[in-house]
């Protein structure tokens, strides 16, 4: 009987130990498998934490590249559009020392007429005042006068007052009449070597001849009323005079 019990038991033993080995399960496997779970989370949870750092300080780090990329092209557009500015500034000014040097050669070849210096000669007020009233319809002229070789205007045509202020106008100046830029020349009209009178002409700068100078400029030219501040940031004063001033802007 002791044999069978002990046989008995040893079979028992054995049958727990074979469901033992066969299931591979002890005791302790739920808390392993819990544990192993909870670091398997932990994993996860500080991996994902550094790639949304990682993400996070390249987003900031390209955003701070596009920031300072956009300011400083920003920042080299600005120095450009004010260089170009400065360019066009030094233009219109050689641009009105041009159209003022073509009135003087066109006034100086239209001053050799031999009837001006017959009658500026002779003094001859109503035949000069023709002359200054066919001329200043030819060349759309705001004013014409002719004056004798101590500076008395004898004949004019159009806005005399206009051509008293362009008495001294040797070479050519910018005026302005009623806020409308104007460019006046005086002329020396010769007798042979002597200088026998002067012939003085005004004309208005047209819309169209600004518009010219803007297209050559790559800026807008215009005249303005002098005011204490610029309309636009990009602007440039090129000359004043009479109240106005010629300037140019970034177009």
């Amino acid at each position: 009987q002791r044999q069978r019990a002990g046989t008995s038991h040893g079979n028992g033993e054995s049958q727990g130990g074979g469901r033992r080995a066969r299931n591979g399960r002890g005791p302790w496997a739920p808390a392993l498998e819990k544990a192993g779970a909870l670091l398997l989370g932990l994993r996860f949870t500080v991996t994902a934490r550094l790639l949304l750092t990682l993400a996070g300080l390249a987003a900031f780090t390209s955003a701070l590249v596009v920031v300072v990329q956009e300011r400083t092209l920003s920042r080299d557009l600005e120095n450009a559009a004010a260089r170009r500015l400065d360019r066009a500034a030094h233009a219109s000014d050689q641009l009105v020392h041009r159209h003022l040097a073509a009135l003087d050669e066109r006034y100086r070849a239209i001053s050799g007429t031999p009837q001006f210096r017959a009658n500026l000669e002779v003094e001859h007020p109503p035949t000069l005042a023709f002359y200054a009233q066919q001329l200043g319809a030819q060349q759309g002229a705001t004013a014409i006068a002719f004056v004798d070789r101590t500076g008395q205007v004898i004949a004019s045509s159009g806005d005399a007052a206009l051509a008293e202020r362009a008495l001294d106008a040797r070479g050519g100046e910018l005026i302005a009449a009623s806020g409308v830029a104007q460019a006046a020349i005086a002329v020396p009209i010769r007798n042979g070597g002597e200088e026998v009178g002067r012939l003085i002409a005004v004309e208005p700068i047209h819309a169209a001849v600004l518009a010219h100078w803007s297209d050559l400029c790559g800026a807008e030219v215009s005249f303005e009323s002098v005011s204490g501040s610029h309309p636009h940031a990009l602007v440039r004063e090129v000359r004043r005079f009479d109240g106005l001033e010629l300037r140019v802007t970034a177009s």
